[in-house]
């Protein structure tokens, strides 16, 4: 073979020795974590892969995160019921989610430092009023006695504003942006199926075994309720925090399943889909037993109704149904076998019991709204970030913490009267934005995304007065994203 004839090899790479040294420590220091501390060694090649993803797809690690963060608690149960591992380890675990959205927000800033992105993320109003409200509640972390108690409702609150803002500054395609609807809807499935199964085969053994209980070994009161006297009967809990929070994150579904169903343009397959996951996912609110959740679902399907409709029109559409038998005999079904379901599930006698005053969550509530209306009137400026409300509970064993069954009163209590109807201002202006973009889109699948988003939020508000779950990660994380969708989706398709 000649010279010519010879194949022609590529530069050969040179690693520099201290290259080759480092690496060769790193891999002896992996292995001896392997041995000696395998979660620790787990974490390093977890957080290496991590990095090395967010870099080249930012947004597959965004996706991981939001469609695990809905088992985030139930893992935490698994790890204290079956599994019986050390609390700090599982306290360790329990900041995984934080660990992401950390490295997500330094490698977007440095791609965006770096001019690998260079994308022009749009600014509305209700951006500054959200800017607003974290500098109030910021400086209510120093109003109340501890520090620690301050900064950890801060968080409770922003934290899922974090997801809102990473998907708005992402690289992302309008594809990816499907894709991830449909990962929502996949997850929602899991979530009701193992929600319906809990009601259906579980006993109180099954839940205490499987780790849902407090601290102190018992079960939480709100896991079960009594359709009579003296029989109680296990709410649909499922992989998240508490039946009410389950309940909102299926009424999101059910949301994005009606908008998408209605489109003309819908394959068969697809309809037939989409009317069994909201199916699914209706009969998993019944299954909760949320008299909260139901009313949230009431009115987000009007919502869902005006908005779809318009205010205008509703008038020449309700004209459209009277003249259309077979219309009205599909809004009749669905009304009766919604009724029927209520009722056979036992939600109809809860509430039966309810408006008697016969059910001690309905007493409670009542009870709780008794107290802290007069205490927020004594206290009107508030008395600090984390001093009410079901998570602040972790606390009160160091001060008197404070409780109230409504978001609301809760945030009142915080931050005071006035921040929280400036808080409440800001969230109806991001839905009023929403509204003020239809239209715009020029795509009808983003278009019916950004009418479930106001709908579900107007739902959601609507329940926040009697349930305090604005600080709930799961359900506030997966409403900010369906809100951030629609505005991203805006952004890809400018020119």
């Amino acid at each position: 073979m000649t010279a010519h004839e010879r194949p022609v090899s590529g530069p050969r790479v040179r690693l520099h020795p201290l290259v080759l040294v480092s690496g060769a420590a790193a891999a002896a220091l992996l292995a001896w974590l392997a041995v000696d501390a395998p979660f620790v060694a787990a974490g390093v090649i977890f957080g290496l892969a991590a990095s090395v993803l967010v870099w080249y797809r930012p947004f597959f690690l965004f996706a991981l995160l939001l469609f695990a963060l809905p088992f985030h608690v139930f893992a935490v149960r698994l790890m204290t019921g079956p599994l019986n591992l050390a609390p700090g380890l599982i306290d360790l675990f329990a900041y995984w989610k934080e660990g992401v959205m950390v490295l997500l927000i330094g490698v977007l800033a440095v791609r965006r430092l770096l001019g690998q992105d260079r994308f022009h993320v749009a600014a509305y109003p209700f951006d500054l009023g959200l800017l607003m409200v974290a500098l109030i509640m910021g400086l209510y972390v120093f109003v109340g006695p501890r520090l620690n108690i301050g900064v950890y409702g801060l968080r409770n609150y922003l934290e899922p504003l974090v997801l809102f803002y990473l998907l708005r500054v992402m690289p992302v395609t309008r594809r990816e942006l499907k894709w991830l609807i449909v990962g929502m809807l996949l997850i929602s499935v899991i979530m009701a199926v193992f929600g319906i199964y809990q009601v259906r085969a579980w006993t109180f053994a099954d839940l205490y075994n499987w780790g849902f209980r407090e601290a102190d070994g018992t079960i939480p009161t709100a896991f079960y309720t009594a359709e009579v006297e003296r029989q109680p009967h296990l709410r649909a809990v499922a992989t998240v925090t508490s039946p009410n929070e389950l309940g909102l994150m299926m009424m999101v579904t059910v949301a994005i399943c009606l908008v998408l169903l209605i489109q003309p343009h819908r394959r068969l397959w697809q309809r037939y889909t989409l009317i069994g996951i909201a199916a699914l996912a209706g009969a998993c609110i019944l299954y909760t037993y949320s008299r909260s959740s139901l009313v949230g679902l009431v009115v987000m399907l009007l919502a869902l109704a005006v908005l779809e409709i318009g205010l205008r029109n509703l008038g020449r559409a309700v004209g459209y149904i009277l003249h259309r038998p077979g219309t009205i005999l599909a809004l009749v079904v669905a009304a009766v076998l919604m009724v029927v379901g209520a009722e056979r599930v036992g939600l109809m006698a809860r509430i039966t019991r309810a408006i008697n005053l016969n059910d001690p969550s309905a007493v409670g509530h009542l009870a709780s709204y008794e107290e802290s209306i007069p205490f927020i009137l004594e206290h009107p400026v508030g008395i600090g970030m984390g001093m009410a409300g079901p998570r602040a509970l972790k606390f009160a064993n160091e001060v008197s913490i404070e409780h109230v069954e409504s978001s609301y009163l809760q945030m009142m209590m915080e931050v005071g009267i006035l921040a929280t109807l400036f808080v409440l201002a800001v969230l109806l202006l991001m839905v009023w934005t929403l509204r003020r973009q239809r239209g715009r889109f020029g795509d009808p699948f983003f278009e019916a995304i950004n009418v479930a988003a106001q709908a579900s939020w107007l739902g959601a508000l609507t329940a926040f007065a009697f349930l305090p779950l604005m600080q709930d990660l799961q359900l506030q994380s997966y409403l900010w994203v369906v809100a951030a969708i629609p505005l991203v989706a805006l952004r890809e398709a400018a020119p």
